[in-house]
Parts: structure tokens; C-alpha cells; sequence
């Protein structure tokens, strides 16, 4: 796909604003609700994707574009806000590539729990990259060191994000290596197995900030949980663990590669 796209509105959708509109309606009516839906939401009609998370072009590390064509990406979310590991934001996956949603708002794991499947509407939204994930939501504010903004709004993200049906399909991390990890799998849930916690400091005994973990060849991965998430002062259990998470690349750190926990169930014995 041409990066025009982003630009231009080279191929109009009317389906696809059709489908906004009603589902957006659709969706205020119950935007405060504190529970599951109890019958499937106006979205059962299905929001065509226009192209994949993979084609979508990657800006470059802290730069963002503008949206104006009408373009459309599906897929199913991977984490979770409830422990406020990813804090006001979700992350969806298709096929090997994923990105972050900048919702900006509570709860959303009641709407969009982890395994629904959800479509994505890019117009109108700047599309940038931070730590490698390809990231959407709305215009940063001026001088913002973050390339995209929060959308902020249980309205602006029903017109963006439209959940497709109730049903909760399995999310299954992909099994990789250190040495198997690529910058085109940022973003994307991965498991990596047979590591040791080997602390850069040996006071860092919590999972708060960024904390280092080796494997049997001496290669290095390194996991973040964000200082707000609920078990960030837990204590980092000794001996070989595997690490689940979103997988992160961090350029100005000579490239290494983070793993974003969701909750302290990604650290497995």
C-alpha cells in the first residue's frame, strides 16, 4: 500500500462511514454501562477491514502522520487494563503484526475484552511509533515528546474502534527466542521461555520500571510494567521463568528489546 493513503482520500469508503455512524450512535446509548453487554452491540454487522496492520506504513520512531483516507484494519485485542499495565490503552493483533490503540478512557476491558475482535476506522486519527508499536489516536499536543494523543472520549473511541461481536476468541502468545526477535513483531504478544532475572541493580527487586532477564546463551531481554500498574512493587520471583507480554524495541538503548507485562500472570514458573 502506497503511504499516500495516510494522506489522501484516494479510495472513499461510503460502507464504512455508514457503518461508523450507526455504530457510534449505538454505543452512546450504552457508553456508561458497568458490565458486559447483554446482547450482542449494533456492531454484528461486519465493518470491512480496507487493509492489515501489516501494510499499514510505520513512521519512524517518535514521528506520526494524519489520516485522511478511508482506511480500515481488524483484529483481536491482546491486553487487558484492568491491572492498569496498559493504562487507558489496548493493543490489537492480525497475523503476526500489532499495534496500540490511544483510547484515553476506563474500563476497557468491559467493552473490548481481551480475544473479542475488533475493526479499527484510521480516518481521522495520527498514526505514529513509540518503542517500535505502531500506535493510533488523536493529534499530539504541542511539543509533546509522544508521537499521538489520547482520544479521551467514550464517544471518540466508539466512532473509532467498533467491537464486532461477543464472542471471545483465545489469544495465544507467539513462542519466541532472544536471537528470533524482530522489529516487525513489535506490538504483537510474545512468550519467551527459559529466562533468569539478572538484575542491572541489585537493589531492583520489584517488576516497577524496566528490569533485565537473560538466557541460557547469555543473550539479554528486558520486561517493563509501568509504575501504576497493580503488582509493580511485587517482588520478582527468583529462578527460571518464562515472560509474557508486548513485545517493545527500544532504539535509543542500542536497540534492545522490551517485553510490556499485562499482569503478574505473564511472569510464569
Amino acid at each position: 500500500m502506497d503511504a499516500s493513503e495516510y494522506m489522501y482520500d484516494r479510495r472513499p469508503c461510503k460502507n464504512i462511514r455508514r457503518f461508523a455512524a450507526k455504530i457510534a450512535a449505538a454505543v452512546l446509548l450504552v457508553a456508561c454501562h458497568e458490565g458486559p453487554f447483554d446482547e450482542p452491540p449494533a456492531a454484528e454487522h461486519s465493518v470491512p477491514a480496507t487493509t492489515t496492520i501489516a501494510d499499514l506504513p510505520h513512521p519512524a520512531d517518535g514521528s506520526s502522520v494524519y489520516v485522511t483516507g478511508d482506511l480500515a484494519v481488524s483484529g483481536i485485542v491482546t491486553t487487558s487494563d484492568r491491572n492498569f499495565a496498559f493504562y487507558r490503552t489496548l493493543c490489537i493483533e492480525s497475523d503476526g503484526a500489532g499495534m496500540e490503540v490511544m483510547a484515553g478512557i476506563d474500563r476497557l476491558h468491559v467493552d473490548y475484552p481481551v480475544g473479542c475482535r475488533v475493526t479499527l476506522l484510521l480516518k481521522g486519527l495520527t498514526v505514529g511509533t513509540y518503542r517500535g508499536v505502531l500506535q493510533a489516536g488523536a493529534r499530539p499536543d504541542a511539543g509533546s515528546y509522544f508521537p499521538t494523543g489520547y482520544l479521551a472520549s467514550p464517544a471518540a473511541v466508539a466512532a473509532h474502534l467498533i467491537r464486532l461481536s461477543e464472542t471471545l476468541q483465545p489469544v495465544r502468545p507467539a513462542r519466541r527466542s532472544i536471537g528470533e526477535l524482530t522489529a516487525e513483531a513489535c506490538g504483537t504478544l510474545v512468550r519467551i521461555d527459559g529466562l533468569i532475572y539478572d538484575p542491572e541493580n541489585e537493589t531492583d527487586r520489584n517488576w516497577a520500571g524496566i528490569r533485565r532477564f537473560r538466557d541460557a546463551s547469555g543473550a539479554f531481554v528486558y520486561s517493563y510494567v509501568r509504575a501504576g500498574a497493580d503488582f509493580a512493587d511485587a517482588e520478582i520471583p527468583a529462578g527460571r521463568c518464562s515472560l509474557v507480554g508486548i513485545l517493545q524495541r527500544e532504539e535509543q538503548a542500542g536497540g534492545r528489546y522490551l517485553i510490556k507485562l499485562r499482569d503478574e500472570t505473564d511472569c510464569i514458573h
